[in-house]
């Protein structure tokens, strides 16, 4: 067992990105109906450097897939917007993420009979009637979910676009209604077929490939998704390339493959990298030789391909950020506590021999504690603690007053290492009134194990678990990375989420929709027990944690 500290590398410039606000675009005439006007200026839909795509529009300043978030993206100069399609009860062609709408929507509230409310169940005249704004910020209150027509109708050829088909599999037809509304908005197809301006994504690439694949004209663009943790073989290349010369992964599947890399710049493929957020990871994408960037913030991305920042070779200082390293045999944890607050790393080795095998993939919050203020997504930034403690023989460590930065919100965050496994426990004080209501408190693991499950579900879909479950985990074929529960170790037991398009698993003592007051006061957060097994989908050793924790 070793435990120390280590002075690690921060980034190698601080650069100061000038992010507009969309209430200053909205402010300055840029209304949804005033962008529609605005002229592109690159009519292939090419930056010149590299491609920006507004996911879901620009989704963070925006509700996702609405008209408004479109509208931004095009005002702050994305090459092309980024949208999810399902299929209705009435094969009408709408824009939303997950096969269900109470993730986005009030559908609980309108039609609260009609649960798992799968979209397929609906006609668009019911989705319709659904708010899928206010849960974004009150100030949104009353946007519709859109069809494909009306973004079509609004972007034209103002930006090009991703068409990302979800779950193709439970809407027979879909790829046939697809071509009738690109063809139903009057001179768009053509001039859209010609510019080349047009992406179909799927990570069903036997529909991709053999079902869309026989109705699409030329000229539209084929692009297979691979997700994080899936990382294509030189044989499923080669296959994907057969039909297209584009693909798009999730950043940490080219970050942490150097075959992968190769392969695609052997085989002439352009590829895009998802979803990436601040500008360490952009720079990254461009070295990589990424032809597209998918972000909920094009602004920043604009600002670094503007200004040449991209491409430019700058001198490293050396920060004095600190890492905190505690390793046994049987797994090594990093815990960066500068310039934010989070586990960096985490690898496993269940037979003890040091071979560590990374788990972590950091594609959407990290390893972290978190607060949601107004809405649930972007979480407030986690700043450095006020002290740390480490004691003597390293395997007690205290991380006291980490900030939720813009919130009179900290948390104490304390860790208990053990040979084979370590214990985590949150403490959270709120010293005041938080500016908007609070949506979720909590904290997720954020790994690169392809499946997810818990004690109820093994290998779940994308959901929730109401209460808090025994345990969850995060597993493959050969580990199983397990969180084991403390029951009633914190002070509400929410909800437990599992988002399986990104590998992460977050337990939220407080989740709700809408959010809710968070009073004055001191809260106990909750204590989870953090170990692997060397067996794929193991229950039992599970259930052991978590049986050893409770005793």
């Amino acid at each position: 067992m070793t435990a120390s500290r280590t002075l690690g590398r921060g980034l190698a410039v601080a650069l100061a990105v000038i992010v507009t606000s969309a209430s200053a675009y909205f402010a300055a005439g840029a209304s949804p109906d005033r962008a529609t006007e605005k002229p592109s200026k690159r009519g292939d839909t090419s930056s010149g450097e590299i491609l920006i795509a507004a996911h879901r529009g620009s989704s963070a300043m925006a509700p996702p897939n609405t008209l408004p978030a479109f509208s931004l993206g095009i005002v702050q100069d994305a090459d092309l917007i980024e949208f999810d399609l399902h299929l209705t009860a009435d094969d009408e062609i709408v824009l939303v993420h997950d096969t269900v709408l109470d993730t986005t929507t009030n559908v609980r509230e309108v039609y609260p009979d009609r649960a798992p409310w799968r979209i397929r169940d609906f006609t668009l005249e019911e989705i319709k009637q659904l708010d899928a704004g206010a849960s974004f910020n009150p100030r949104f209150a009353g946007e519709q979910v859109p069809t494909l027509r009306e973004a079509i109708e609004l972007i034209k050829h103002r930006a090009g676009v991703q068409l990302d088909v979800k779950s193709p599999h439970l809407y027979p037809g879909i790829s046939e209604r697809i071509m009738e509304e690109l063809e139903a908005v009057p001179g768009y197809l053509p001039a859209a077929l010609q510019r080349g301006s047009i992406q179909v994504l799927a990570f069903d690439r036997e529909w991709l490939f053999d079902d869309f694949g026989q109705v699409a004209p030329d000229g539209i663009t084929l692009v297979p998704m691979w997700g994080a943790g899936s990382v294509p073989s030189r044989d499923a290349l080669e296959a994907a390339r057969e039909y297209t010369d584009w693909m798009i992964t999730a950043f940490d599947n080219v970050a942490n493959h150097p075959r992968l890399r190769d392969d695609l710049h052997d085989l002439g493929f352009s590829f895009g990298l998802y979803t990436l957020n601040d500008a360490e990871r952009m720079y990254d994408a461009y070295d990589y030789g990424a032809a597209a960037i998918a972000t909920d913030y094009p602004t920043t991305l604009r600002e670094l391909i503007d200004h040449g920042l991209l491409g430019m070779e700058f001198e490293p200082p050396v920060d004095d950020r600190e890492d905190i390293v505690f390793e046994s045999g049987h797994y090594r944890v990093v815990i960066t506590t500068s310039p934010d607050t989070r586990i960096e790393q985490l690898g496993f080795d269940p037979a003890g021999q040091g071979q560590y095998r990374e788990v972590l993939n950091h594609t959407t919050r990290g390893t972290v504690p978190f607060v949601g203020i107004g809405q649930f997504s972007p979480v407030l930034p986690v700043g450095e603690p006020e002290e740390i403690v480490l004691s003597d023989d390293g395997r007690d460590l205290a991380l006291r007053g980490i900030p939720m930065l813009g919130e009179p919100i900290a948390v104490d965050w304390t860790f208990r290492f053990e040979d084979e496994w370590f214990d985590h426990e949150m403490t959270w004080t709120v010293d005041g009134a938080t500016s908007e209501p609070v949506y979720q408190v909590g904290w997720g693991i954020d790994a690169g194990l392809t499946r997810l499950g818990d004690n109820d579900v093994l290998d779940r879909e994308r959901g929730h678990a109401r209460p808090f479950s025994d345990w969850s985990v995060n597993w493959d074929d050969n580990l199983t990375v397990v969180a084991a529960y403390e029951n009633g170790s914190a002070w509400a037991e929410d909800n437990v989420f599992f988002s399986t398009a990104h590998n992460f698993v977050a337990w939220t003592p407080l989740w709700e929709s809408g959010g809710r007051d968070w009073a004055v006061g001191e809260y106990d957060g909750g204590r989870w027990r953090i170990g692997a097994s060397g067996t794929g989908g193991d229950e039992a050793y599970a259930n052991q944690l978590h049986a050893d924790l409770n005793n």
